[in-house]
């Protein structure tokens, strides 16, 4: 099906597959979509020794990067195609609360607001188990139409 005829729900399936089966970093830290619903989302990253900050705990860098892809995998779920798939994370603040040892981390991203172009999203972290609360945090994701294309400024239009 060429991605025209696509429907909006096709489209959010397409997004959110890329995002955990092609994202390079996504892929090394083993990151993966466990839930998914338009205004929530689990996402899942597995203790390992590539994301280890030598001191049995992954790096906080690991976590952030978990935080950002659960923040922005709430958006793609919820998002209308029609206004735009041109996108970024323009804010991310992070409270690290504790140290989730060699224990998977569950993310929960939530998006509490959608408007124009912008949406907010509020992303809790804690062990697989519940035992941790590891960190929270507060994100901001926009996602635009595409610029319209610029004529060729070349020799297109000059008279000789």
């Amino acid at each position: 099906m060429s991605r025209l005829a696509m429907t909006n729900s096709e489209k959010q399936e397409r997004a959110l597959s890329f995002m955990f089966s092609r994202v390079e970093i996504v892929k090394a830290l083993g990151i993966e979509l466990v839930d998914w619903g338009a205004d929530s989302v689990r996402v899942r990253m597995p203790y390992t020794p590539f994301a280890d900050n030598q001191s049995g705990t992954p790096l906080g860098g690991a976590l952030a990067t978990l935080i950002d892809m659960s923040g922005a995998a709430v958006v793609w779920a919820g998002h209308d195609f029609s206004k735009g798939s041109r996108h970024a994370t323009i804010s991310l603040s992070i409270n690290y609360i504790s140290a989730p040892g060699r224990m998977p981390v569950v993310a929960v991203a939530r998006c509490i607001r959608r408007t124009g172009d912008l949406n907010f999203v509020t992303v809790d972290l804690h062990t697989e188990d519940g035992s941790k609360n590891v960190a929270n945090a507060m994100m901001t994701f926009r996602i635009v139409a595409p610029k319209p294309a610029v004529p060729d400024s070349g020799e297109a239009g000059r008279s000789g």
